[in-house]
């Protein structure tokens, strides 16, 4: 396995390495070395050091938080270790106390099908990413993007094209130190002729968020998911109009606030990233606003954001420098 010395003396949970062991096809009760688990990560498992180029500002929460959450976010950067070369990549979603990261890339080296579902990890979310390995299980032959994953490694939800029309799959495994087996199509929520699109689940695992043109729009679907069951899923209220398109959701675990992708009058142009809020559950979301400094003239679409709203992870075929660069996954963060 490439690089694994890295991980060697460096703050990962031990579900985490056993989980990535297991996601690239090794035997987490092996021989490998077990990373060192310190006083030096915060509740929620992410570091406490300081910032650099590719990481996140994991300022301790006791002076404040890392962020100012009212400010914009900064200036994007590539997502370090992740972007390699003139590859596609897309979907990244972070997890393990944003140490491991799951994507879709396309094409890479040592992939089975066009799009595959990889995954990476890093010793603190300061650090670039270890060399991505492809998935172990889960990937098929085809088209499969934006992998989400819940909090406790065990249920996967991925995107598939099978020929036709876009579906929703899922692989579940009963332990982190299992592979995942092959996804399946989800048929409660695939709805064919429709394409369904971009997944996301709620790292509980108790709502699956996806987009689907099932209604002549692309508009977003929440479906609940009871005892691992998903259900008939239901038209999410307050964010698709006539002619306003709405797909790829990121919701924060409370529910209360959604990103996602539109091509809507008011952009910058192409898909750009939109957030909207509300006070409760039990309320509609409200009006979308754009958020440009996610946004550019291309095509833009959300991967995932930290539950304090400080960290962005964002793809857009838009380069730095204006010009077509197929898809990259980049980093953004509010400063304090």
């Amino acid at each position: 396995m490439a690089n694994r010395g890295i991980l060697v003396g460096t703050v990962i949970s031990s579900a985490g390495v056993a989980t990535f062991l297991a996601c690239v096809g090794e035997d987490p009760s092996g021989t490998s070395p077990t990373p060192e688990i310190d006083g030096s990560t915060s509740a929620d498992g992410s570091s406490t050091t300081g910032e650099t180029d590719s990481g996140t500002d994991s300022a301790n929460v006791s002076d404040g938080g890392r962020c100012d959450p009212t400010k914009p976010f900064g200036a994007r950067k590539p997502l370090d270790g992740i972007n390699i070369g003139n590859e596609r990549n897309q979907g990244a979603r972070l997890a393990d106390g944003e140490k491991m990261v799951y994507f879709s890339s396309f094409q890479r080296d040592g992939g089975i099908g066009s799009y595959d579902t990889w995954v990476a990890m890093r010793p603190s979310p300061n650090d670039p990413f270890d060399d991505a390995l492809l998935l172990n299980g889960g990937n098929h032959a085809e088209d499969e993007r934006f992998p989400t994953v819940t909090a406790d490694g065990l249920t996967l939800y991925t995107m598939y094209f099978p020929g036709g029309n876009w579906d929703i799959y899922r692989a579940t495994r009963n332990s982190v130190n299992e592979p995942f087996p092959k996804t399946t199509n989800v048929a409660e929520v695939s709805m064919s002729p429709a394409n369904d699109h971009y997944p996301y689940v709620l790292p509980n695992g108790s709502a699956l968020y996806f987009d689907s043109d099932r209604s002549n729009e692309v508009e977003i679907y929440r479906a609940s998911v009871v005892g691992g069951v998903v259900q008939d899923p239901v038209l999410v209220q307050g964010i698709s109009a006539s002619g306003k398109n709405a797909s790829a959701p990121w919701v924060s675990a409370d529910e209360l606030t959604m990103y996602f992708a539109s091509s809507r009058s008011g952009g910058q142009g192409g898909h750009d990233i939109y957030v909207t809020r509300r006070a409760s559950t039990a309320s509609v979301f409200g009006t979308p606003v754009l958020v440009p400094e996610l946004s550019t003239s291309g095509d833009d679409l959300p991967n995932w954001f930290s539950e304090d709203g400080c960290v962005a992870v964002w793809s857009t075929n838009v380069g730095l420098d204006g010009g077509n660069i197929g898809a990259k996954v980049y980093i953004s963060e509010r400063p304090k």
